[in-house]
């Protein structure tokens, strides 16, 4: 597959701001957390990769600590990742995986190595160790919800982005790498937890575990899967080729998950579920085959992406409700999206 499948016809998104859904939601933004590391931490780590070298900007704090390094016109992206998210075999998968859609010409961010030729260094900083990776930075714009709503076309032709993407990982070096399942995750015991006062959230949340979990796996239904597919790892060149970043969320899944988190993010962008599940669905069998029941799964799939959304807002609140008090909000923002949700998977 080369880049030059990604700007297909209809993928050359427009960027025009047009107002199409008809339900009107509160946005949600990302969050982000109380970076747990000095300015000094962040400069030792740049020099590990080139002397001289230095912080630029802080890109992100929420599940990954997120920065920009530079030195001279060469800029690159510096992650943290916490030992009690990923180990380092699962974060060294994660690599190699971008290696390899590299090699198929997918346009993704270049591995690059520290100055001592690793491509993962670690860091210990108050007891918790950190897993540190660089990419090569990729020049465009994240997509806007706004330009994909736009249009049916531009919708289908996110989900077509969808499926070539899932073409060019299964014919991957993918084969056992060692990355989570889907199963794995811990949010989902707390999304358990989160909703035992809310007697039908809790069972339906349980009740698709359980179903999904007695679903027989198909090759064409399930494999590695991106996992946080939307808007903000997307970018678009001037000349309108896409590249997809941030595979931190990579997990065996059903395939159609990627599909669901997009729809996730469209809906609460202000889309109209029923437009935006069909039109993305319309335009990811273009591409490849979908699982039978697709309309079925993708709805439980887009609750349990909002159920987990809202398990890691509550888990961080917990443990700090100052620091994370916006969290509280946004953890009532996900409860009503789910509420919108329950007609869809209560069937």
């Amino acid at each position: 597959m080369n880049s030059a499948h990604l700007n297909h016809p209809h993928t050359n998104l427009d960027r025009s701001t047009k107002s199409v859904g008809t339900v009107s939601h509160a946005h949600l933004t990302t969050p982000s957390r109380p970076l747990p590391i000095s300015m000094n931490d962040v400069a030792h780590l740049a020099q590990m990769w080139r002397p001289e070298a230095r912080l630029h900007a802080v890109l992100g704090s929420w599940e990954n600590f997120v920065f920009e390094l530079i030195k001279g016109d060469e800029r690159v992206i510096l992650r943290m990742t916490e030992d009690h998210r990923r180990s380092k075999d699962e974060v060294g998968a994660e690599l190699n995986l971008v290696n390899s859609l590299a090699s198929n010409g997918l346009r993704v961010p270049r591995v690059l190595s520290f100055a001592d030729g690793r491509q993962i260094v670690s860091f210990t900083h108050d007891g918790t160790t950190y897993w540190c990776c660089l990419f090569g930075k990729i020049s465009g714009e994240q997509m806007s919800a706004s330009s994909v709503l736009a249009s049916e076309a531009s919708i289908e032709s996110w989900g077509e982005l969808i499926g070539r993407l899932h073409i060019s990982m299964s014919v991957s070096s993918t084969s056992g790498l060692p990355r989570p399942f889907w199963r794995d995750n811990p949010l989902l015991r707390t999304a358990l937890r989160d909703h035992r006062n809310e007697t039908v959230l809790s069972e339906t949340v349980d009740s698709i575990v359980s179903e999904l979990s007695s679903l027989s796996v198909a090759r064409d239904d399930f494999g590695l899967v991106h996992g946080d597919l939307h808007g903000r790892n997307v970018l678009q060149s001037r000349k309108g080729d896409l590249a997809i970043i941030d595979f931190d969320d990579c997990s065996y899944h059903w395939y159609l998950y990627d599909v669901a988190v997009s729809l996730v993010w469209l809906f609460r962008s202000g889309g109209e579920y029923d437009r935006v599940r069909d039109s993305l669905l319309r335009g990811y069998k273009r591409q490849r085959p979908a699982y039978r029941y697709a309309d079925r799964l993708i709805d439980q799939l887009a609750f349990l992406r909002n159920a987990l959304d809202h398990a890691l807002a509550m888990h961080h609140y917990r443990r700090d409700p100052i620091s994370f008090s916006s969290l509280r909000g946004r953890a009532m923002k996900l409860e009503h999206y789910l509420q919108l949700q329950m007609s869809y998977v209560l069937n």
